[in-house]
């Protein structure tokens, strides 16, 4: 299974996401979303699983994770990388 590398910088990364224009109009939420990881660690692919109710949140998610996230890529049983999936939440909220 694909794994994440640096945690705390891909968290700092998506507060930093936060749309300006969802952050005005007190827009919160949690999008669930599945990520397609190369051989290489990189996110070739973003869809969201469950939606937060705003789509600029839902694209957000997304690009933050397609842009920042950084992987251990999974590996076969020969120890080779191979592309893998990694399913997380991202959760949006207002102070």
């Amino acid at each position: 299974m694909a794994s994440p590398l640096d945690t705390q910088s891909l968290a700092t990364r998506i507060i930093g996401s936060y749309p300006s224009q969802a952050m005005r109009a007190g827009q919160e939420g949690t999008v669930g979303v599945q990520v397609t990881i190369s051989t290489t660690g990189s996110v070739t692919r973003c869809v969201v699983t469950s939606s937060s109710g705003y789509p600029i949140l839902d694209a957000a998610a997304c690009d933050v994770m397609e842009r920042h996230a950084v992987f251990a890529p999974a590996r076969n049983r020969a120890g080779d990388p191979v592309e893998g999936l990694f399913s997380t939440s991202v959760t949006y909220a207002l102070d």
